[in-house]
């Protein structure tokens, strides 16, 4: 396990990388990322669990983000709010762009479940 306050740059780790602060301009590529702040940058990892992730690139098996999201890829996504969500499993309460896979939950999407996309109602 690494951990750290703030992250700017690479980090490659082959376990669970842990930042406390923020990641500004950063990639994070690991097992599992647990970042408690706000991110900017590439987290790559088989788990992602993220707090606050809007200008971020979420690579991973399954990413989680308390707050909101930028673009998620993964085979589950599960934020508050996203931008672009592709994935097995989707789920977020605000979708603000789209998203594209097997089952899509978004509570302001055009259908609150639907499958292979959904996108915003208003």
């Amino acid at each position: 396990m690494s951990e750290t306050a703030n992250l700017s740059g690479l980090a490659l780790i082959a376990g669970i990388s842990r930042v406390t602060g923020d990641m500004s301009g950063g990639a994070a590529i690991s097992l599992v990322n647990w970042h408690d702040g706000r991110d900017s940058g590439f987290n790559g990892a088989f788990i992602n669990l993220l707090n606050d992730t809007p200008d971020t690139f979420n690579l991973g098996f399954v990413n989680i983000a308390e707050r909101g999201t930028g673009f998620d890829l993964g085979g589950v996504n599960v934020s508050r709010h996203s931008t672009v969500q592709l994935g097995f499993v989707n789920v977020t309460d605000e979708i603000r762009s789209f998203q594209f896979g097997f089952l899509n939950l978004a509570k302001n999407g055009f259908l609150p479940i639907f499958p292979i996309f959904n996108f915003p109602a208003n």
